[in-house]
């Protein structure tokens, strides 16, 4: 509701000037070259650089790309943490195809369904994807958890030092490196750490909760759902144990299914797994507290669900879908596909 509200409130005063807001993974018309950033500090100054030297994907990611993150707590016990932290890796290629809503950019059709998602994947190997879940599944508790991310953020390149005027190292740097030895004559210290913490994008962030990071930017039908999805299989206990059961198994083609993830569920074995975790979230769903799940969003849910995930579909799909079939490919094509999207 509180969501909706500001949503209102920015409708009223956009629609005062003639424009109206519209919610997908990337922007689909405008090219990095007529986005300027729209945040100047320092330090996205020195980001942008930094991730220019890589790939062209970081500049596209900090000017067009746009997602919806689900922020969870990390449960009332270590196994329930390490659970539900597991979890949130096991689910970013079902998460990043279900939900994909990205499939233009520049103006023009792409290969993929989920540009967006191959954007952040591919800025900076070192700081975006997965972490080592080994020792997580081993053990089931807070320190390997705690272990497992270290090794990730250690291993994680230094995008800037603050105190030497946000100098970016000239060869590739870990903070690992950095502690032992200076960059630019300057030692890390705990503001450093934090600064790079703050700097790292895998699929599921910790910030003292856990940042689900692998979703698109929805239309706002369905806007609703990725939270009750991420919400059914981390908070209802059943439905957790199930998921782990189902996905676990696959832990060694977790970085394929990713990849595959960003063609939508147009693979065969992304597509099955994705119906068999949906059914496993929307029976959760059930089973969750009524301040969880007001009617109308399961509705929703239930929508979507058949609408895409058992078609083996995306929203994608269907942008696509009607962009060929009218050969319109302005606002006004997609605001109509929200339109026949309520319909449902």
């Amino acid at each position: 509701k509180r969501l909706e509200q500001v949503q209102g409130f920015l409708d009223e005063s956009l629609s005062q000037n003639g424009s109206q807001l519209l919610q997908i993974g990337i922007n689909p018309w405008n090219t990095v070259d007529e986005i300027s950033l729209r945040v100047t500090k320092p330090r996205y100054l020195a980001m942008d650089q930094y991730f220019s030297r890589i790939c062209p994907y970081g500049r596209r990611m900090m000017r067009q790309t746009c997602t919806v993150q689900v922020n969870l707590d990390f449960g009332p016990d270590e196994s329930t943490m390490a659970k539900r932290f597991a979890l949130s890796f096991l689910l970013a290629p079902i998460a990043t195809g279900a939900f994909a809503y990205s499939p233009f950019v520049d103006g023009k059709l792409t290969d993929f369904a989920s540009i967006r998602s191959r954007c952040w994947r591919y800025i900076d190997d070192s700081r975006a994807g997965l972490i080592d879940l080994d020792q997580i599944t081993k053990h089931w508790d807070k320190k390997s958890c705690v272990d497992a991310y270290l090794k990730f953020a250690l291993g994680a390149y230094v995008v800037f030092v603050e105190e030497a005027g946000h100098f970016i190292p000239e060869r590739p740097t870990s903070f690992g490196e950095w502690l032992q030895s200076p960059l630019s004559d300057q030692k890390p210290t705990q503001k450093d750490f934090e600064t790079h913490l703050s700097l790292l994008f895998p699929e599921a962030r910790a910030r003292g909760f856990i940042e689900l990071r692998s979703v698109d930017a929805q239309s706002r039908v369905w806007q609703n759902v990725p939270a009750l999805f991420y919400c059914a299989l981390l908070y209802d206990s059943v439905a957790l144990d199930q998921a782990l059961t189902r996905l676990l198994p696959l832990l060694p083609k977790l970085p394929e299914l990713l990849t595959q993830a960003s063609f939508g569920l147009r693979r065969e074995e992304l597509a099955a797994l994705s119906k068999d975790v949906f059914s496993i979230a929307a029976e959760g769903l059930e089973r969750m507290p009524s301040c969880f799940r007001e009617q109308q969003h399961v509705d929703q849910f239930t929508k979507f669900r058949e609408q895409f995930v058992e078609r083996s579909r995306s929203p994608s799909e269907d942008l696509i879908d009607l962009v060929q079939r009218s050969g319109d490919f302005s606002p006004t094509s997609l605001y109509r596909l929200e339109e026949d999207w309520r319909s449902i």
